[in-house]
Parts: structure tokens; sequence; C-alpha cells
């Protein structure tokens, strides 16, 4: 097992412990976390068992996690006058990739535009957010921050595959050794999982509220 799949299956634990005692850093994490369990492992396990194309698998679950990003950060800003905007834009998203998902993309390719697409859209937030705690409320410890993991653990995850995802698709053709190139995308993944650990650690602590006001 990779390692960032025994991190996972840690991280699903302490949040389902942790929502046993009433805390939760966002709103459905631990139904985000036995998703991306069972996607990730006993699903992947099968599908590679019965040596499946796994590619269709991994644009799905690319997507469901972008599209809780994108709640988590949709979430914390609904109060603001431009939330509905958000919200419309967030939707589109969803449908037209689901759409694009499940009518035209290749089975043998990795949906790279709607990767970036999403994570175009979701970054700006991030970065809004970590401003916010860290120049208007410099006396929040964001150390305790569970936004604070989350936001960094995603963007080292993607500033890491941007550019094995970019050319992989070029990769796979005629390139037997390209596993090579998803092994450096677990890398990646470590931090990803790093970023749901830390997240499910600190779920007692809440943003300041004007944040989201």
């Amino acid at each position: 097992m990779q390692f960032y799949k025994a991190i996972l299956i840690v991280s699903l634990a302490v949040a389902a412990w942790n929502k046993n005692k009433g805390h939760e850093p966002f709103p459905y994490f631990l139904s985000f976390m036995a998703m991306v369990f069972i996607l990730e492992i006993p699903v992947d396990y099968y599908i590679q068992k019965r040596d499946i194309s796994n590619y269709p698998l991994k644009n799905l679950f690319s997507k469901l996690c972008l599209f809780y990003y994108l709640f988590v950060f949709y979430n914390i800003n609904k109060k603001k006058v431009w939330s509905r905007k958000l919200g419309f834009t967030i939707i589109m998203f969803i449908c037209v990739t689901l759409i694009w998902q499940f009518g035209f993309q290749a089975r043998n390719t990795i949906d790279i535009v709607s990767y970036n697409a999403g994570y175009v859209l979701l970054i700006p937030f991030m970065l809004q957010y970590l401003y916010e705690v860290i120049y208007r409320y410099p006396y929040f410890n964001v150390f305790i921050d569970p936004y604070l993991y989350f936001i960094f653990g995603i963007l080292i995850f993607y500033t890491s595959s941007f550019p094995i995802l970019g050319f992989i698709n070029l990769l796979i053709t005629d390139n037997p050794h390209y596993i090579i190139y998803f092994d450096l995308l677990n890398i990646g993944n470590i931090f990803l999982s790093l970023a749901y650990f830390g997240a499910a650690i600190c779920s007692t602590t809440k943003p300041p509220s004007t944040i989201s006001s």
C-alpha cells in the first residue's frame, strides 16, 4: 500500500472520531473522507485486480475532490455579496465537467482541461483566505487552523502534479515506463493526504467569524 493511502486511513479514523465528538473542520468532511477512502483504496484495488483502465475513475475522482474543495470555500464566503455569482459559477463548472466526463472524455486520457480549470477557479479563494487570516487577523493562530493545512496541501499537490499531468497524456503513447510518472504523482498525493490529516486533527478550530461576513 502506498504511504499516502495509509495516511488517508488514519485521517478517516480521526475525522470519524471528531465527528462523533461533534466537530468537523468543514461541512460534510467525514462524508468526503469516506468517499476518498472508498475510491482510493477498495475501488482502485478492484480495478487494478480486474485489469480495467483506471483513467475514468481517476478523472471522476479528481472532479469530485474539486467539487468538494470549491464547496468548502463557497461555504466560507456564502455571506458575501458576490456569493450567488460564485455559486452559479460552481454549479456550471460541475455540470459542464460531468457532461464532458460521461459524454466526450476519452477513456485512456487524463482530463487535464477540467482539472486545471477547477484549480484556476479554486486557487484565488484559497489565497484570499490566507490573506485575510494572516494580514487582517494577525492574532489568529493559523497553525491550529484546519484551512491552513488544507490550503497548503492542495497547493503543493497541484503545483507538483501540474507538470506531470500536463504531459502524461503525451508520455503514455508508446512509452512502457510511464508508470514512473504515476509514482511521482503519488508523492504529491502524500501532501494532499497530509492536508486532510491536518484538517481532521484541527477540527475544533474555527476561522474568525468576520471572514465569511
